[in-house]
This record gives structure tokens, C-alpha cells and sequence, in this order.
């Protein structure tokens, strides 16, 4: 089921109440520095490595609890709203294929919406 992108900042906000440790890695990931991303090299290298593999345990089919937060959509959701406040100066955009693109077009809105 396609949402809107207000329709999934709001869900994103609701899975932050069910687990705060969601709203804890947004706001890692949006304090991030240009020196924090240096240390990678790239940010999609930090992203791969540090940040996917703790959302995987957070939401999806990874999570220990089978609750709203064990799906794939809640998974997608999660997804989308933390790799959008990514710095994207640092990205290596080879490296994506056209969903980056999409994914880059939608942070905007996660900026505004989800204010921490």
C-alpha cells in the first residue's frame, strides 16, 4: 500500500512512540558531522555499515518483538525517514541507482515534518 509522504512522517512519528530508540537514531543521524561521515569515507559506506544494521533490529523482520513494527512496511517507512536526514553532500550518488534519486528528492519533507 503506497502512502503519502505526510502520511509516512506521521507513521514515522507514531513508531518513534512504540520505540524511542527509532527517534534516538534520527536524531544520531541528523546531528551527523562532516568529521563523524570522514571517518567512513563516504556516508552510504556509514550507512551500510552503522545505521542499516540497527534499524534491521529495530523494525522489520529482525525485530525480537512481533508487534506493528515487524514489517515490511513499517520497515520501509523507518527506512525512508532516517536515510533522508542523511548528509548528502558526502554521498557517492554512483553508488544508488534511481531510488537514491527518489529518496534524495524526499528529504525535504522529512526535515520539516519530523522537528525534533
Amino acid at each position: 500500500m503506497q502512502h503519502t509522504h505526510l502520511q509516512n512522517l506521521q507513521k514515522f512519528k507514531e513508531f518513534t512512540y512504540i520505540e524511542p530508540r527509532l527517534r534516538d537514531l534520527y536524531v544520531e543521524i541528523k546531528n551527523l558531522s562532516e568529521k563523524d561521515v570522514a571517518a567512513y569515507g563516504l556516508v552510504t559506506r556509514m550507512w551500510l555499515e552503522k545505521y542499516k544494521p540497527q534499524l534491521m533490529e529495530l523494525v522489520g523482520h529482525n525485530r525480537p518483538y512481533q508487534d506493528e513494527l515487524a514489517t515490511d512496511e513499517a520497515y520501509k517507512v523507518a527506512y525512508n525517514a532516517l536515510f533522508n536526514v542523511l548528509p548528502y553532500g558526502n554521498i557517492d550518488e554512483e553508488e544508488y541507482d534511481d531510488e537514491f534519486e527518489e529518496e534524495y528528492e524526499f528529504k525535504s519533507w522529512y526535515e520539516h515534518y519530523l522537528n525534533y
